[in-house]
């Protein structure tokens, strides 16, 4: 098999994993069943049973760099492969990618946000939660965390961060991340927060919000901050987003604890849609001193982790409809379907831009699916 493959230069990276098999009776090689999993998943396949259906309509073409002596191993030998496999020696064989991808392109915003897999839940055990890392302006998952049973994100968040370089970032979280020990964290990575802050902290919601109340009484006047505002049109509804952002000052009277907070900052939005008009105000706290406009694209960016990783993972994958439950299994399926979604999201494939398409052409032509993997790791 020439090494210059791009399948074989994948199966080279992932045979360094540990097969957690006991080593007897066995009939297919551990890393060719990694190797044909992830190609399968790129290929529009979203459980073990679609990858043995994919193995098998596509054996001569996976034979030209996989041995496959036995075959296509059946679904619930590809399931117990996964159930056994530790998540984090899984994960940790696309590290040197994202650090690749960090080097080369560097790390603007990250984006910190959870997702249940629903399908996920049975009898004894609650649905999968998984905290991701993602990278805004490349749609990249830098990494995931499980969220533990009969937890929340928060103690999720810390692990995280600590298997990210996120140092000169700025890491955006919603109100749940809102913890002073968070904060601590992210700044001891050499990262800036932009913080969601709601009822969940009452005495430094109260205190920010009585702070920008009374700006708003005197129209501003005399009360340092910057202001930047946008308007657009889409699908009918008429959208105006208001942003502010005021320096910290003694006057705000700010708890104790937020490490290096700098910032204060307030978005309105208003929309106005069949003649109903709804506005939002929501608070933010930072570490960074960036104007209006950066802030208001800090913002928004967020939610392009619900845009661009959530809504495919449902919409793409059928992630909420995925019954995946036993043992590692759901864990990894979920990180083969987020690196699946940042392969796919950066691979060009002639004039495709959805992202179902591509997976779609990439089943239909293995030359397709041979040139997605081979601009993934050429990078």
């Amino acid at each position: 098999m020439a090494s210059s493959h791009p399948l074989d230069q994948l199966h080279g990276r992932i045979a360094v994993i540990r097969d957690p098999r006991v080593h007897r009776q066995q009939r297919h090689v551990f890393s060719e069943v990694l190797v044909l999993t992830i190609v399968a998943f790129l290929a529009n396949c979203n459980d073990w049973m679609a990858v043995e259906r994919f193995g098998h309509a596509r054996l001569e073409w996976l034979r030209t760099f996989l041995r496959l002596e036995n075959g296509i191993p059946s679904h619930d030998t590809i399931g117990r492969i996964f159930a056994m496999l530790d998540p984090q020696e899984f994960a940790a064989i696309w590290e040197p990618w994202m650090r690749e991808i960090r080097a080369r392109f560097g790390l603007r915003h990250v984006a910190i946000d959870g997702k249940t897999m629903r399908g996920s839940a049975s009898d004894s055990r609650r649905a999968l939660h998984v905290v991701t890392a993602f990278a805004t302006a490349n749609g990249l998952s830098l990494a995931q965390e499980v969220v533990a049973e009969k937890s929340n994100e928060i103690p999720a968040i810390p692990e995280l961060l600590k298997r990210l370089d996120i140092s000169r970032a700025i890491v955006t979280i919603d109100a749940m991340g809102c913890q002073t020990d968070i904060a601590s964290r992210i700044r001891s990575r050499g990262a800036d927060y932009l913080l969601g802050v709601k009822g969940n902290q009452p005495t430094l919601l109260a205190a920010i919000e009585t702070y920008t109340l009374a700006a708003l009484e005197q129209c501003y006047e005399g009360v340092g901050h910057d202001f930047f505002e946008t308007s657009e049109r889409s699908h009918g509804r008429d959208e105006t987003r208001s942003c502010y952002v005021f320096p910290v000052v003694e006057a705000m009277a700010i708890p104790d604890g937020w490490k290096d907070l700098k910032s204060v900052v307030m978005v309105v939005s208003e929309r106005c849609e069949k003649g109903k008009s709804v506005s939002e105000v929501r608070h933010y706290i930072s570490s960074r001193a960036a104007s209006a406009k950066m802030m208001l694209e800090y913002a928004r960016s967020h939610w392009k982790v619900e845009n661009q990783l959530h809504w495919q993972l449902d919409i793409t994958f059928a992630d909420d409809d995925s019954s995946l439950r036993e043992g590692h299994g759901p864990e990894n399926a979920a990180l083969l379907k987020r690196m699946a979604v940042s392969i796919l999201r950066n691979a060009q494939v002639g004039k495709e831009k959805w992202m179902s398409g591509k997976r779609q052409i990439a089943a239909l032509d293995p030359q397709v699916l041979e040139s997605i993997i081979a601009q993934f790791l050429a990078i």
